[in-house]
């Protein structure tokens, strides 16, 4: 049977010093090598659509104070079942959603283009609409420096080269059948995509607006089932790297 992460948590507390920085150390490695690509945000995509912008200071959710720090908050995992992901790389039967990636990550004020923190949080995020709406099937298009197609959970991230990210956004919203294409959402705020995916039949949404629905907090009985953020990760990490007096 699955323990919960409070009895595992329970468990890191019954450990040596030693063996907790082996733990934190081996939750770093895993950090740094996600399930996915391996290449850095730089390497995997382009900001060739939207303009860089400097990235504001970032504070980590449960921050760690050097003295008497608290440990962050620990949620549950919740049960749900992950939604089946499409196979064959189309969108099946369900609801296809079509998200523009360089677009929503340059536009979306909480976001940065550039940063890995946020491409996975947004990621993050998508998983979790996902599980909520089993019938869609998410794809997320992104310019590359070459073509990467995976599966992560129920989003397929489709890296794109040699042409724009829209185009092939456009050419599989374009195979889809006229019933389907119909039922489609596309998320971006670029005109000339709007026109095209409109033009196909399908519906268009703005960045900003479909990013408040998927981002927006949960109730408080869910916040307590969902799985750990990055961020969430992190602070952990951060906690177990101070001495044990310095804990609360």
């Amino acid at each position: 049977m699955r323990r919960s992460l409070e009895e595992l948590y329970a468990e890191i507390q019954r450990l040596s010093w030693e063996e907790k920085q082996e733990l934190a150390a081996r939750l770093r490695q895993d950090l740094a090598h996600p399930d996915g690509p391996t290449a850095s945000v730089g390497e995997g995509f382009s900001s060739q659509k939207s303009p860089a912008r400097e990235d504001a200071p970032r504070k980590l959710p449960g921050a760690v104070a050097r003295r008497g720090a608290q440990a962050p908050a620990l949620p549950a995992r919740r049960s749900r079942a992950v939604a089946e992901p499409p196979r064959n790389g189309s969108a099946g039967g369900g609801v296809p959603l079509l998200i523009d990636g360089c677009n929503l990550l340059g536009i979306v004020p909480d976001l940065s283009l550039g940063s890995r923190a946020d491409y996975e949080r947004l990621v993050f995020l998508l998983q979790d609409y996902a599980q909520q709406h089993p019938r869609l099937h998410i794809f997320l298009f992104l310019d590359g420096r070459r073509v990467r197609r995976y599966q992560q959970g129920a989003v397929q991230v489709r890296y794109v080269a040699g042409r724009p990210a829209d185009d092939s956004l456009i050419a599989l919203l374009g195979e889809l059948p006229e019933a389907q294409r119909r039922r489609a959402r596309v998320v971006t705020a670029d005109k000339d995509l709007t026109r095209r995916a409109r033009a196909l039949g399908a519906r268009v949404e703005v960045p900003l607006a479909f990013y408040r629905r998927i981002a927006r907090p949960e109730p408080e009985a869910d916040q307590r089932d969902r799985p750990l953020t990055p961020d969430e990760v992190r602070a952990w990490e951060a906690y177990f790297r101070l001495p044990p007096d310095e804990r609360k």
